[in-house]
């Protein structure tokens, strides 16, 4: 009896629970994007001045995967359409298009029908004159640098170019470089930190590891960028030992990704880039003993930027500034050595789509603050430098990266006491260092002009990346005065954009981007300037 009453009841429980469960929905196409959602690209009769354009659309409940159909014909006939076949929202193309109009739809495959189910279609320009931009098969990358060592950053041939320099016409920039990296050689080895604390009491000990770690991870790479800059051989033994003592650490344990994300990222983006400067110094079990490190902590990163996912949802600091170009950078070093060229596809779709970075457009906007502008755009030019070495592909070459030093010129000029609208904006301008990388990577001398005016020049490895060569510094004279930055929301209106004696500055922000990562929710706000003091301040509300 008790037997026959619980399995009527646990019938009645499923009939219940059966008849009070709705239906799963069906899947929506062409859905509107949600806060922290980017939007489809190219977008409704959008003019593309990148050829081929990037394929963007937003992530379908129950898709097991995608396709792609691209066609000079709304129509979309067999024959003459290209079909692809995508396990994500983002597609790039290995060839150019023609010049013209184009159309393209996205179509979903579900688990239970192999067919796909199309959205509306979608029609785009090529421009005549668009920049060429095909994303490099990911094979001949691997295989174009898995005969090269050094590899991040340099070029066959830069090597012995780089050294030879070093020792004349570039000399102001390695020998203050080796006197520094030689004070690290035989300093005590840091342990691994301990655990970080979850709850209330996580933030100070999160902070306190990465911020005693640093100079650590620094001085490493310090010694490893003056061995190969000079071949001074105590500098690289020296980065070797710090190298091998961080691959001591347990990869799951309290410097994973789960546990401390500064500490995962800068792990891998300083480990790979000494793994390559030093790679000759290495034995074969040393270098078996990375192998092994990075095969366990690579998939960490990656797995988090799958399943955010970040080609969908970009707008997070970390994952835009730390994870992609440290698994980018990771994967170039140890491309060849570990299967990862799923990674490496990854991450080149991530800079050939027509978003990254995320919180600005081709206008060159930015709506996360100048400081964060100035780190990021920093690390963005150096990442670029890597990727363009590695694929022969001039990535950066397209107006969102050349647009990108007006956010600073209008906004933040060097005079500024104050640095509207994000973190950061009681701080005055500073960190020239993006302006000098981008100024001489883009050959833009009111950049240059910028960061002159901190006296700014670079050491090391960096003044042989971003030679300023013979473009010289100029004011940004010849400029407008006024400027809307509409994929940010931001307007600027000047009055000098070289003269702080007679510039007075009117900022106002009304922007699509909301208060996302490190912006604020200070919407319709706006911030005065004259003569470099701040009258009417922005207070982040």
């Amino acid at each position: 009896m008790t037997r026959m009453r619980f399995e009527w009841l646990t019938l009645t429980l499923a009939v219940t629970s059966a008849i009070a469960a709705p239906p799963p929905p069906p899947f929506v196409l062409d859905r509107e994007p949600q806060p922290g959602e980017v939007s489809y690209r190219p977008e409704e009769g959008s003019k593309c001045l990148v050829n081929p354009p990037s394929f963007l659309w937003l992530p379908v409940e129950g898709a097991k995967s995608y396709v792609l159909q691209i066609s000079r014909s709304r129509e979309f006939p067999a024959e003459s359409s290209i079909l692809l076949g995508c396990t994500m929202t983002l597609e790039c193309l290995h060839k150019s298009l023609e010049a013209g109009t184009w159309f393209w739809r996205y179509g979903v495959i579900t688990l239970e029908d192999g067919s796909p189910k199309f959205s509306k279609a979608r029609s785009f320009e090529i421009a005549p004159d668009a920049q060429c931009l095909p994303l490099p098969e990911v094979s001949g990358v691997v295989k174009r640098l898995s005969a090269v060592r050094p590899r991040i950053a340099l070029r066959p041939g830069d090597l012995e170019k780089y050294r030879t320099e070093a020792q004349g016409e570039m000399a102001w920039a390695a020998t203050p470089l080796l006197k520094l990296a030689r004070k690290e050689i035989g300093k005590e080895l840091m342990p691994e930190p301990p655990f970080t604390p979850k709850g209330q009491n996580r933030e100070p000990t999160y902070s306190k590891i990465f911020i005693s770690l640093r100079p650590f991870y620094d001085g490493m790479v310090n010694c490893a960028e003056a061995y190969l800059l000079t071949g001074d051989e105590s500098c690289g033994q020296e980065a070797r030992r710090r190298l091998m003592h961080f691959m001591s650490w347990d990869p799951h344990g309290s410097t994973s990704l789960e546990v401390h994300d500064e500490q995962c990222t800068e792990f891998v983006r300083k480990c790979s880039r000494v793994y390559d400067y030093v790679y000759t110094l290495l034995s074969d079990v040393e270098r078996a003993k990375c192998r092994e490190v990075f095969a366990a902590r690579l998939p960490q990163i990656y797995k988090a930027l799958r399943d955010m996912p970040f080609e969908a949802r970009p707008f997070r600091s970390h994952a835009m500034g730390y994870y992609v170009p440290d698994l980018t950078e990771a994967c170039i070093a140890l491309a060849g050595e570990l299967p990862l060229e799923e990674m490496l596809d990854y991450c080149l779709h991530l800079f050939w789509s027509p978003y990254y970075p995320p919180f600005g457009g081709d206008d060159g906007g930015w709506s996360d603050g100048p400081m964060y502008w100035a780190w990021y755009w920093h690390e963005y030019a150096r990442i670029c430098a890597v990727v363009e070495r590695a694929t022969g592909a001039a990535v950066g070459d397209r107006p969102l990266t050349h647009n990108a030093p007006l956010y600073k010129i209008y906004c933040n000029p060097p005079w500024s006491k104050m640095s509207p609208f994000g973190d950061g904006q009681a701080m005055p301008a500073d960190r020239p260092e993006a302006m000098y990388a981008l100024g001489a990577w883009l050959r833009d001398p009111h950049a240059l002009w910028y960061a002159q005016q901190f006296d700014y020049r670079p050491t090391g490895l960096s003044a042989f990346l971003f030679e300023q060569g013979g473009v010289e510094a100029k004011a940004p004279d010849a400029l407008p005065l006024a400027r809307a930055f509409k994929d940010a929301g931001l307007v600027a209106m000047r009055s000098s954009l070289s003269d702080k004696s007679r510039d007075v500055e009117l900022l106002m922000r009304s922007s699509p981007m909301g208060s996302m990562s490190h912006g604020y929710a200070d919407q319709n706000a706006f911030a005065l300037f004259a003569y470099g003091e701040p009258l009417a301040i922005e207070s982040g509300y």
